[in-house]
């Protein structure tokens, strides 16, 4: 699997900002206590804490407070990536 790191212009005040790809781990738990198979998403964001609260909140969206979450980065954020540049149309 491919980690990628891009920087995109932000609107407002032509400051940059490092978007990077992480790779989470999210197994859920129903409130029976059955435990679903563990699944992995690529999230593109500036942060793994951002990764992982997306997520989370993404899925507590779904399916409600009685299912419960635990979510993992499996890559790390210390990754040095060369930067291009991203255009947007």
């Amino acid at each position: 699997m491919y980690s990628i790191a891009f920087t995109i212009m932000r609107n407002k005040g032509g400051r940059f900002l490092k978007i990077s790809a992480y790779t989470l781990s999210y197994t859920i738990v129903a409130p029976s206590g059955e435990m679903y198979p563990t699944q992995e998403v690529v999230m593109y964001t500036a942060s793994q804490e951002r990764a992982i609260q997306l997520l989370d909140d993404e899925i507590q969206r779904r399916l409600g407070t009685s299912y419960h979450r635990h979510i993992s980065c499996t890559n790390q954020e210390t990754e040095e990536h060369e930067p291009i540049q991203l255009s947007l149309f």
